[in-house]
C-alpha cells in the first residue's frame, strides 16, 4: 500500500522533515497533491492555517510546551505521523 504521507518525511527532499519549519524553502511537501491532482483548495487551506495560528498566538503569546519535547507522545498509526497529546501552558 503506498503511503503518500511518508513522502513528506524524505530527508532527501526536505532536510529535517520531522521539524515544523514554516519558513522552509523550497518546501517540497505533497500535502496538496501534485500535477493534475493538485488540490484546488490549497490557497484557502493555507489562508485558514495562517489565520488559525495567528489567532492562537495573538490570544496566547506566551504559549509553551508544558513538558520536555522528548515526552511528546506520537500516535502509532501506519502512514500518518501525528501527535497524540500536546500539553501546553499559557502563563
Amino acid at each position: 500500500m503506498p503511503m503518500l504521507a511518508a513522502a513528506n518525511l524524505d530527508p532527501g527532499a526536505n532536510p529535517h522533515p520531522e521539524r515544523l519549519d514554516l519558513t522552509r524553502k523550497p518546501n517540497r511537501h505533497l500535502a496538496f497533491g501534485t500535477g493534475i491532482h493538485f488540490c484546488l483548495g490549497h490557497q484557502l487551506a493555507r489562508i485558514e492555517g495562517k489565520c488559525a495560528l495567528q489567532a492562537l498566538f495573538e490570544r496566547w503569546p506566551d504559549l509553551a510546551l508544558a513538558v520536555d519535547e522528548t515526552q511528546i507522545r506520537w500516535r502509532t498509526r501506519p502512514g500518518m505521523k501525528a501527535i497524540d497529546k500536546l500539553p501546553v501552558i499559557a502563563p
